[in-house]
């Protein structure tokens, strides 16, 4: 429950200037006056209502200069004694003349009270609840009403010397403060000059009921000048005559309403009556008077106006036909026919000039197959004084929407698959299905579960199958739910983290100068290519020696860039259009056949010397050489076995006018021979 401390928190709060309530804090508005500055201020809560009850408050002001700039020893402390409420005594002798001063006696040393009021007895609130947060608001309420009130309770002051023309700042804190408890003091800046009048309310509105009437004005531009209103009625327009003697004060449970609202009743319908009101600012001044509202109650026509029937007379034309009781007419203008496409609307009028007030059917022409209506008594001013429940009319169809169009769509890597489509123009359309399959040849399964409102759709599939492929199509269904044609599938594929099948290799064979290899394919349908690569596993070294697309098969593959004595492995890899790849590795393969290629030897004779030096370059380290030696027409013998790795060998063991022709063979630390070289003819 809202206690009343709330009510007055609203009452001073509207003045905008209480922005920290939850810091023991003072606030303080000012007003120029004829007979000076009226400051008037108030605690944020019970805690600093209580201490300053008993400490008072301290004035003090500062004069500016024309700068902004504070004038020097300019301190003047209006209030050598602290202000602070009046003695109960004093009191409930001052409550003689000024009953509101009787009240808050009560409230600030009466022993209990209460909140019910006695219609006319301000002093009736005093009587039930004790909570201490009722009397703090309360007592700030009587405060914002009266000026006598609000210096009877400390919290008003009139500064008499202040001068025009000059500029003044006003601080108010409490007295004694104790060091536990600090009191944040209120600051306000005031130029002295002739006081401005109160704003007038001009936006009064008032909705005329069945014996009542609802006021309404706003507030937002009021906040910080009115804090409570004066409601006034009339019969003729001229006499008014307050609602009631204590001004009306809006609250509510929401933050930042920007309107003020008061319901009155009526004795009867049908009389005119008038009202206005006037603001009370937190000085207890009033503001001057607002716009005047007039009009009369009127009678609760809810659930007189009924559609009886809506019958399709052919085509397009439906002839609406309604009950309202006569004995009512003299209250209404006339009938107004809406229609919408759905129950919730919006309805559009069919036409703008109402159906008299005695007519009870119409025929109107409707533009959707299932349309619905609704029918609204107005009065002479055009105002809803009535409204029929919404009347459903349904025309044959048999006509299916339009097949949706253009429908995209994406998959991610999560398997989130999301459709658009371009939204259907059809009127009486009621939304989309869609549906998915796995193969072109396969029957279409619905995934919706329940009818589309948007041309949108978000799926959710398991890429974890081997079939990569997917397809979506929609439908369109009107209100009669006749469907359309499925649209064009959308194909989508589904994220590939399946890796090909891996090749196979069939087999090796290890020739004298090369290794011929032979395998299988991957038999997997989204191939991007093959790739075949030399693993040299004495050099730790890979290398890519072949590679082809489809349609491209390769299957065999001659190896001849080898090194005799070398470890050589082969790797096929495959990989798909997603990126995934396979691979096989093949067994390793020694690649030796016991003979190494020939040496390239040249002769160098030197007749001089009587020598023949035979020069060659190994192409592996060697531990013997033999050279073989034919002289003229005789045949190639072994000569001579030289140990070692050598590159060069002379022969001084020569005649002269002869032909010798050399041939060299090689034997390295394995064994293996090289074939003997080319042979050398030297005419020496």
């Amino acid at each position: 429950m809202k206690t009343i401390a709330s009510l007055a928190a609203i009452c001073f709060l509207i003045t905008g200037t209480l922005s920290a309530q939850r810091k023991n804090s003072i606030i303080v508005l000012s007003k120029p006056q004829p007979d000076g500055v009226w400051l008037r201020w108030a605690p944020v809560n019970v805690a600093v209502w209580q201490t300053g009850n008993l400490s008072g408050y301290t004035i003090e002001r500062f004069t500016m200069r024309a700068d902004g700039e504070m004038e020097s020893n300019s301190k003047v402390v209006l209030t050598p004694l602290p202000l602070k409420p009046l003695p109960q005594d004093v009191m409930e002798k001052r409550a003689e003349t000024v009953e509101e001063v009787g009240v808050l006696s009560e409230l600030i040393y009466g022993s209990e009270f209460n909140t019910a009021a006695t219609p006319g007895n301000r002093s009736a609130i005093l009587s039930k609840n004790r909570e201490l947060e009722n009397r703090f608001g309360l007592s700030l309420l009587m405060c914002d009403l009266s000026t006598e009130v609000a210096e009877a309770a400390g919290l008003f002051w009139k500064d008499k010397t202040a001068q025009q023309g000059k500029r003044y700042i006003y601080r108010v804190k409490q007295a004694g403060q104790q060091a536990n408890f600090p009191v944040e003091p209120a600051v306000t800046v005031v130029s002295v000059a002739e006081p401005k009048p109160l704003p007038p309310i001009k936006d009064l509105k008032a909705q005329f009921n069945d014996r009542k009437v609802t006021l309404r004005w706003a507030t937002l531009l009021h906040r910080g000048v009115y804090s409570a209103y004066y409601v006034e009625r009339s019969s003729d327009g001229k006499n008014f005559t307050k609602l009631s003697d204590i001004p009306y004060v809006s609250m509510s449970e929401k933050q930042n309403v920007h309107e003020a609202y008061y319901v009155d009743s009526l004795a009867v319908n049908g009389v005119p009556v008038h009202y206005r009101i006037k603001g009370v600012s937190p000085f207890a001044k009033t503001g001057p008077y607002s716009n005047v509202v007039s009009g009369t109650g009127r009678e609760d026509l809810t659930g007189l106006l009924i559609i009886r029937e809506g019958k399709v007379i052919g085509g397009n034309s439906v002839r609406i036909a309604w009950e309202f009781p006569p004995a009512f007419e003299k209250q209404i203008e006339g009938f107004l026919i809406s229609s919408a496409g759905r129950p919730e609307g919006p309805f559009v009028e069919q036409a703008k000039k109402p159906f008299a007030r005695n007519v009870r059917g119409a025929v109107e022409t409707t533009p959707h197959y299932n349309t619905y209506y609704i029918l609204r008594a107005v009065d002479s001013k055009g105002a809803e004084v009535a409204r029929s429940f919404p009347y459903l009319v349904q025309i044959a169809d048999d006509t299916p929407p339009l097949v949706p169009a253009t429908p995209t769509g994406t998959m991610d890597n999560n398997g989130v698959v999301r459709l658009s489509w371009a939204a259907n123009k059809d009127k009486d359309l009621l939304g989309y299905r869609v549906f998915r399959r796995n193969a072109a040849h396969e029957e279409w399964v619905e995934v919706t579960q329940q009818i589309l409102g948007r041309s949108a759709f978000i799926d959710t599939v398991n890429i974890h199958v081997l079939n990569k492929k997917i397809y979506y199509s929609i439908i369109a269904v009107d209100k009669n739910y006749n469907t359309s044609n499925y649209s064009n599938p959308v194909l989508l594929y589904r994220p590939d983290d399946i890796a090909p099948t891996a090749p196979v290799f069939l087999k090796t064979d290890v020739f004298k100068d090369s290794i011929v290899l032979a395998w299988q394919n991957s038999a997997s349908e989204d191939v991007a290519y093959h790739e075949l690569s030399r693993v040299e596993k004495d050099e730790r070294l890979e290398r890519v020696i072949q590679t082809w697309k489809p349609p491209v098969s390769i299957e065999k593959f001659k190896d001849e860039s080898l090194e005799q004595g070398k470890t050589y492995a082969y790797r096929l890899t495959v990989y798909d259009s997603a990126g995934n790849k396979n691979g096989t590795l093949s067994k390793e393969i020694f690649f030796e056949s016991g003979i190494r290629r020939a040496v390239s030897v040249k002769a160098e004779p030197d007749k001089e010397k009587k020598s023949i030096a035979l020069l060659w370059k190994n192409q592996e380290p060697a531990i013997k050489c033999v050279v073989y030696r034919k002289i003229n027409d005789d045949p190639l013998k072994l000569y001579t076995v030289i140990e070692g790795n050598i590159e060069v060998y002379t022969d001084k063991n020569l005649k002269i006018n002869n032909s010798y022709v050399y041939r060299i063979q090689l034997i390295m630390p394995s064994g293996v021979r090289s074939e003997l070289s080319q042979e050398v003819v030297v005419r020496f």
